[in-house]
């Protein structure tokens, strides 16, 4: 009986009598194949290449950084000495890259600062003692906004400085 069923159905539609479609359009041209609807967010209801494509695009800005300025010097004045001015209102300094290292052989307390609040506090007792820290990138040292980095010396010894930021 379903040979019979299986005739009729193949004598009821041929090329001059097709198959009626509804809805209003012809999607036989595209039966098994894949349609890629753009993810317009992340939670956007779409398919797994356009979610891969989105992450790629973001992917670029994550290690994405402003330019970075390379500032390097040598200290030999007990107290605070500014290094980095206050970059003004709403602005931030971002240190990605610092080095702090002691010339002298008198052990020295080398204090760094935003503004008046202690960040760091290194004790260099020997000479060549210091710090040196390579920040990931987006995982920055954020000081303050408008607030100066200062280095505090506990006495008039030499110590060199290497810093890389960028303001935000």
């Amino acid at each position: 009986m379903s040979r019979d069923i299986a005739s009729a159905i193949r004598k009821e539609f041929t090329t001059s009598n097709p198959l009626p479609i509804t809805g209003g359009q012809d999607t036989s041209a595209s039966i098994g194949q894949a349609l890629d609807s753009p993810a317009t967010s992340d939670t956007a209801n779409a398919t797994l290449i356009s979610l891969f494509k989105r992450l790629l695009q973001r992917l670029t800005t994550l290690f994405d950084r402003p330019a970075i300025t390379v500032l390097a010097g040598t200290l030999n004045t007990t107290g605070d000495n500014t290094i980095i001015a206050s970059p003004g209102s709403g602005i931030s300094i971002n240190i990605a890259y610092l080095k702090i290292q002691l010339e002298g052989s008198t052990a020295t307390t080398v204090l760094l600062k935003a503004g008046s609040t202690t960040r760091e506090r290194i004790l260099c007792q020997n000479q060549g003692d210091g710090l040196a820290v390579n920040y990931f990138p987006n995982r920055e040292l954020r000081l303050d906004a408008n607030t100066a980095l200062i280095l505090s010396l506990s006495g008039a010894n030499s110590i060199n400085y290497a810093f890389h930021y960028y303001t935000s």
